[in-house]
């Protein structure tokens, strides 16, 4: 410790940059670093005069405090070239663990980009890792978005994590928000739900397959094509049935 001649509160840290480096230092390179690594840190950090990073991102508040117009800021911030998604999923839990974030249904172009989602994983509002696969699970590998878990155990290795009871909780629990988010669509606006289903089907089907409970959340929300025209539920179709042959 020496004198200072400081006169504010708080802490300068200066990094000396290697010659063979220097590049690290060209504004390009340390504004791509920051918009990586620290774009939703909770302190501002100002680069070149202005403020590079959004220290109160969408997940941090209530969806009643947002509108459509700043879920799809923060969509299009996140995923420039993106086209406009088809819904999203706002999951905000305090007990019995900490979880927030914001998932997006993107819009498909074409079968290709049904691999290509990207959920990106912060703890504290700090990146951690992209498309975490034991938070998401396969069937929803479409999704784009962010989740923030302070209570990840980040200190372990990643086979420790994937069995983490934790880990496994905070995942069930995206699980269910997908599904209640989707049936609640099916019940209360049915035309924007029919409208989005060719899309979504093949993971809403694929992930009935794989998981229970997400098979029993979504089964009286499935549609089926019918040779009338239009698409109808099983329950629909049954009880159509049973009128036919009444």
């Amino acid at each position: 410790l020496t004198a200072s001649e400081r006169t504010a509160m708080g802490t300068s840290i200066i990094l000396h940059i290697a010659q063979d480096s220097s590049e690290m230092l060209d504004e390009s390179n340390i504004r791509r670093i920051l918009m990586k690594y620290c774009a939703f840190m909770k302190f501002p950090i100002e680069l070149e005069g202005r403020i590079v990073n959004d220290p109160n991102p969408i997940w941090t508040k209530s969806a009643t405090e947002l509108s459509e117009r700043q879920y799809l800021d923060f969509f299009h911030k996140m995923f420039p070239l993106s086209p406009d998604p088809m819904f999203w999923v706002h999951i905000n839990l305090d007990f019995p663990f900490r979880v927030n974030g914001v998932l997006y249904f993107p819009k498909l172009q074409h079968e290709l980009e049904s691999s290509q989602g990207e959920v990106k994983l912060f703890c504290n509002q700090v990146y951690v890792a992209d498309n975490m696969k034991d938070l998401i699970p396969d069937y929803l590998t479409l999704l784009k978005g962010a989740i923030d878990c302070p209570d990840l155990p980040l200190n372990v290795s990643r086979s420790a994590l994937q069995n983490d009871p934790e880990v496994q909780k905070i995942s069930a629990h995206i699980t269910k928000k997908v599904a209640d988010k989707l049936s609640g669509m099916s019940k209360t606006d049915r035309g924007k739900y029919e409208e989005f289903w060719e899309d979504m089907s093949p993971f809403v089907k694929y992930g009935m397959m794989r998981d229970e409970k997400f098979y029993d959340r979504m089964l009286p929300h499935v549609f089926f094509k019918s040779s009338a025209g239009g698409r109808v539920t099983l329950d629909e179709y049954l009880e159509k049935m049973k009128d036919t042959t009444a």
